[in-house]
């Protein structure tokens, strides 16, 4: 059986100083929130390593959520609904 699961890229520098490009794998579906599951998710979850893809080679690494010190994400992702509305501008005459 094949689990779907979406990519999402993002920069990861380890307590180590090494800096990694990698890919998420995330499920189209979240288990504890309506819509897709996030990286924070996967963050806040229990597990202590993390499957990932190297971007740059495709090697799948296995990394040690404990290990990771900042992380940069090319786009927001949060959930729809804590996103701002954009606001309508009026002209009044």
């Amino acid at each position: 059986m094949r689990v779907e699961k979406n990519r999402r890229s993002a920069t990861v520098w380890r307590s180590d100083g090494i800096r990694l490009e990698v890919n998420f794998f995330l499920s189209p579906y979240a288990e504890h929130h309506s819509g897709k599951e996030l990286i924070l998710d996967i963050l806040n979850s229990d597990k202590m390593f993390i499957p990932v893809e190297d971007i740059h080679n495709g090697v799948i690494l296995s990394l040690n959520k404990g290990s990771i010190m900042f992380l940069e994400l090319p786009e927001r992702d949060l959930l729809d609904e804590t996103l701002m509305a954009r606001k309508n501008s009026y002209r009044w005459n």
